[in-house]
């Protein structure tokens, strides 16, 4: 009955860690070779040198980007939205902007400013964070009630209040790895995945909505594992010495 008990207790914490509270709505993992969204049908295409394989989208931060066939944040501020994308590299690029997201109007992107800072929509500008080189893993959400806030890697880096949002007009399309209008602020870099939900996600659902667990989603399902192998064990030897 323990054992039975603490197996269900397992499973119940990994189906909870699965639930999500919002809604993902868009989600571009890049498993072909094209930018197709696996979640609510807005495709993409390439430009410049940007290619898609091995489940990234590449991008020398010279003149490629990929651009949807239509936006994908909302354009009206009272609209709660979170967006998720994953990234390697991203070298630093001292006195120049770059872009990882970005929307037309102007009012919504995330991407670094000259200083290496980040940058996130026009209500906030550069944020006092520097933007991390390397393999890392963003969640902007935005919502009426608890303003903007940005986790790097599940840690909250960032909060403030009120809202960003883009608005229709003034540029282009959503885009990934370019400025939503005529400027370059390329971003140099491999994307992973870049992930829209309608609502307020957190990060452990934001990170697990492609259906590949993050590194600490891992751990913790091995830490279950390895306690129910211990009831097992426990069990085992009350049988044989009863």
């Amino acid at each position: 009955m323990r054992l039975s008990l603490l197996c269900a207790a397992v499973l119940g914490g990994l189906s909870s860690f699965s639930a999500s509270a919002a809604t993902l709505v868009h989600d571009y993992e890049f498993n072909g070779n094209g930018v197709t969204d696996a979640a609510g049908g807005v495709d993409g295409a390439l430009f410049g040198d940007a290619t898609v394989s091995g489940g990234y989208l590449h991008l020398d931060g010279d003149g490629d980007y990929a651009q949807l066939n239509a936006p994908i944040f909302p354009y009206a501020p009272t609209n709660d939205f979170s967006v998720y994308f994953a990234y390697s590299g991203h070298p630093a690029q001292p006195g120049i902007y770059t872009e990882v997201v970005s929307q037309d109007g102007g009012n919504f992107y995330v991407g670094s400013d000259p200083s290496g800072n980040i940058r996130i929509g026009d209500g906030y500008l550069s944020v006092p964070v520097a933007f991390p080189i390397g393999a890392h893993a963003f969640l902007v959400t935005s919502s009426t009630v608890s303003g903007t806030r940005l986790y790097i890697d599940g840690t909250l880096a960032f909060s403030g209040a009120g809202v960003v949002s883009s608005s229709p007009g003034g540029g282009s399309v959503t885009r990934f790895g370019r400025q939503f209008g005529p400027h370059a602020e390329f971003f140099h870099g491999d994307i992973d995945a870049i992930r829209m939900f309608t609502g307020v996600a957190t990060y452990a659902e934001a990170a697990g909505a492609g259906g590949v667990p993050e590194p600490a989603s891992w751990a913790m399902m091995l830490t279950g594992f390895g306690l129910a192998g211990m009831a097992m064990r426990r069990t085992r030897a009350k049988l044989r010495f009863a």
